[in-house]
Formats: C-alpha cells, sequence, structure tokens
C-alpha cells in the first residue's frame, strides 16, 4: 500500500514529510501544527514519516512478540510523564519497532534513512495523536540540538510581544491563559509548550502545538465561549470539516473536562493563531483562595531561577534515556546558559497570584496587570 496523500512540514530549519492514505488525518494534523509549522511543497527532507492502515503488515509485527529482553524505549514526553513503549522483534538491522496499545499503533524508526512507519490495524480517528506525537516529538529533539529550550508553559501574544504563563500541571496555565485571550488584543501561541530561541531581537517564543485539555473547572467559568460550538467528547479528534458535519454537542457537560485541537480552541475564543513574538515576561500562576483578583509582582532573582528552571519542559533528552528518534541530549550547561541568558536579559520574572474572584466581570484582566511589568 502507498500512502495516497503526502505534506511536508517545517519548525525551525527542519522539515518533515508526512505521508498516509487518509486525508483527513492529514488535514486533522495540518489544522493541528500550523501556524508553527509551515506546510512545505518540497519533497527534500530531514525525516519521512507515514502512517498507514494495513492489517496484514500490522498482523506480521503482532506475530514477532515483544522482545525477550523485555526493553522500553523512551518515545514521547508529555506533561507529567515519558511515554516508554516496548520494543518489539522484527525490523531492519539498525531499525527500532516498538508497540503502542495508546493507539494501537506499532512504529519503525530507522534512524539510516530517516524514516518514521506508523503502522494500524484500522485509522480510527484517535490514532491520529499517535502520528501529531512523533512529528513534535521529532522536532522537539532537533531544537533542542540546536540550542534551543522548551518551557512547561502557555503562551500568549500581544503587538509583537509574548508572554509565557509558566508553571506545574494543575498549576492554573491554561485558565489564565483562556482568560488572556477572551479578555481582547491577544492571539493564541501555546497551551502547553512554549519555545525559546534566540534571535537579534534577544530571546523569542515560539509554540509547540498540544491537544489542549480544558479541565471542568475552566470549562464552567468561560462556558459562554465554549457552549456554543457544541463540543462533546471526540471532538478534539475532528477536523474542522469533520465537526461541522457530525451531531453536535447539545447538552453541554460542563462538569467535565473536553480536549480541543488547538484550532478548535483559538475558535472557541474568536482569536487568531501567532507564530510568537519577542519575549516580554514570563508569569508563573498562583492560585489563591483569598476573595482578590489578579496581582502581578516581580520575583527576586534567587526565585526567579528556581522557579524558571522547574519550568523547563522534560524533553526525553533530558531525562537521561535514549532517545528512539536518536535525539540530541540536553546538557545542564545549556539550561544554565538560558537561566543566565535571560537574567541578563532582564526579562521580567512574575508571581501572578489569582484570586477567586479573578476572572469575575469588572476586575483587572491580566493585561492590564501586566502593562507596567512587561519587558520594553
Amino acid at each position: 500500500m502507498t500512502p495516497g496523500a503526502a505534506l511536508a512540514f517545517q519548525y525551525l530549519r527542519q522539515r518533515t514529510r508526512v505521508a498516509t492514505d487518509a486525508p483527513g488525518h492529514l488535514e486533522w494534523l495540518r489544522e493541528c501544527l500550523e501556524p508553527h509549522f509551515a506546510p512545505q511543497t518540497s519533497n527534500a527532507c530531514d525525516w519521512n514519516v507515514t502512517f498507514s492502515s494495513d492489517p496484514e503488515r500490522y498482523g506480521c509485527l503482532t506475530a514477532q512478540k515483544r522482545a525477550p529482553s523485555g526493553e522500553t524505549l523512551a518515545f514521547f514526553t508529555l506533561d507529567s510523564r515519558l511515554v516508554r513503549l516496548p520494543r518489539w522483534n522484527g525490523g531492519a538491522a539498525g531499525d527500532v519497532v516498538a508497540f503502542d496499545d495508546e493507539f494501537d499503533v506499532f512504529y519503525r524508526v530507522s534512524e539510516a534513512r530517516r524514516e518514521v512507519d506508523v503502522v494500524a490495524k484500522t485509522l480510527r480517528p484517535w490514532g491520529r495523536v499517535a502520528l501529531l506525537r512523533v512529528v513534535r516529538e521529532l522536532a522537539m529533539e532537533e531544537a533542542v540540538a540546536n540550542g534551543c529550550m522548551f518551557l512547561h508553559a502557555a503562551a500568549f501574544e500581544c503587538d509583537g510581544v509574548a508572554y509565557a504563563i509558566a508553571g506545574p500541571k494543575h498549576a492554573g496555565k491554561t485558565t489564565l491563559l483562556v482568560h488572556a485571550l477572551a479578555s481582547g488584543g491577544a492571539r493564541f501561541i501555546a497551551n502547553d509548550r512554549a519555545l525559546l530561541d534566540r534571535s537579534f531581537e534577544g530571546t523569542t517564543v515560539r509554540g509547540m502545538p498540544t491537544l489542549v485539555n480544558v479541565r471542568a473547572g475552566t470549562r464552567a467559568t468561560f462556558a459562554h465561549h465554549f457552549d456554543p460550538h457544541g463540543y462533546g467528547p471526540d471532538s478534539g479528534c475532528l477536523t474542522r470539516a469533520e465537526h461541522e458535519a457530525g451531531p453536535r454537542a447539545t447538552d453541554p457537560r460542563r462538569a467535565e473536562p473536553m480536549i480541543l485541537s488547538p484550532r478548535q480552541f483559538a475558535d472557541a475564543l474568536g482569536v487568531s493563531p501567532s507564530t510568537g513574538g519577542r519575549l516580554g515576561a514570563i508569569l508563573f500562576p498562583v492560585i489563591s483562595s483569598a476573595p482578590t483578583g489578579i496581582d502581578i509582582v516581580e520575583l527576586s532573582a534567587t526565585t526567579a531561577r528556581d522557579w524558571l528552571a522547574a519550568a523547563v519542559f522534560p524533553s526525553v533528552s533530558r531525562s537521561g534515556s535514549l532517545s528512539a528518534f536518536c535525539g540530541s541530549s540536553w546538557t545542564a550547561a545549556l539550561g544554565e546558559a538560558w537561566l543566565s541568558d535571560l537574567a541578563a536579559q532582564r526579562i521580567p520574572m512574575l508571581r501572578c497570584t489569582l484570586g477567586a474572584n479573578a476572572y469575575r466581570p469588572g476586575m483587572t484582566n491580566v493585561l492590564e496587570a501586566l502593562q507596567t511589568h512587561a519587558h520594553g
């Protein structure tokens, strides 16, 4: 079987060509990756990725069974865990074959040929996420190898200046991001991973696309933005056209979280996506039970350095594990250089305390509160 649709995507200097026999999968991937990954027409690429439904080949791989050593390989980094997959028998010499039971697919990685094959028995809609993870991980490893740093952070842009919202899981990053975008005048960069890169302007911020987990509290607080779109539990794996053509949820389940694609998230808030901008400040949200609004104060140099170091995204190379995609290792020296660079540039590092009334109408919004702190 030869995949019938193909498109190349460029992130920074890396190009990855993706081919699949399901055009809907490729369209969904394009909607997720743009504008950070620019579509390209050239066939000259650094990696070639195929995603196919091939029951016969899937059956042959299944029959090979798991490698007797029980070895697992580091494949993907998520915000809270490193995805390790069992190594499988089979494949040419030097190839890596692994099975992912979350999406019911096999991966075959050939470093020598710079190829990744994703083989499924059937192409289910949520299986598209496996393809997104492969393309994203290849780009992240290449960016780290070229001296960039990823933060566990959401990000938005106003008038060419980017603001990162950094912190651990459940810190309130997505809710603060939604509030900033809903306040007007901001554009969406990223929800969970923000890349810091050096340029002639200093430090620039760029997004790395991820699915957006809108938790129940955030969904309820901003229901007037999300409810009209009729998003259901499976909307995140659908293209715009597929969502519009299918049944729409008429009874919003505000007590339940929902997962959206980056494009759906931006559509719900009525904002346009941004490729990024010059870093103006990094905010660290802190949730407070006090009946107050949003309070922003600048952190001391020592506290800022500690909080920023804790917010560096845990890439495979930083975990100390050998990446299945052969990425270069993150070094402590690179991290220290970044922390020193940001301090030298005097990028404001801000504690953003979010009181119980932070998102109520009439309170000072985060864009107004940032005016006296942003790096000009």
